[in-house]
């Protein structure tokens, strides 16, 4: 059975700009990000749909895909509340967690190696 889990990057004035899906699949790990135009109104319901089609293609191939490569989008992240930077919009994690932060490891409750 899948599991998903969302979460939000917010920009200062507190709008979900930036849409992250962690999908789980068999112990497979992958996530989605999907940014909003700085001209687009937010929608959590058009970033989940964008970033959950993103980590399940990235589950499925296995690998990371969709790098981000417009200063725009990474000028999007730098302006967020935690300003967390990905270069792909889908990033394949396989079964390691080392490269989750400590939040997604929180979020999946993997409890080991959280300080």
């Amino acid at each position: 059975m899948d599991k998903v889990y969302y979460y939000y990057e917010r920009d200062r004035e507190s709008r979900p700009i930036i849409t992250k899906c962690i999908l789980v699949k068999g112990g497979e790990i992958a996530l989605g990000v999907a940014v909003c135009s700085e001209k687009d109104q937010p929608n959590k319901v058009a970033g989940r749909k964008i970033a959950y089609g993103r980590a399940k293609y990235a589950l499925n191939v296995k690998k990371n895909v969709l790098p981000i490569e417009t200063d725009r989008v990474h000028n999007v992240q730098a302006n967020t509340s935690r300003g967390v930077f990905e270069d792909w919009k889908g990033l394949y994690f396989g079964t390691t967690t080392s490269n989750l932060t400590i939040f997604e490891k929180r979020l999946l409750r993997i409890e080991s190696n959280i300080k």
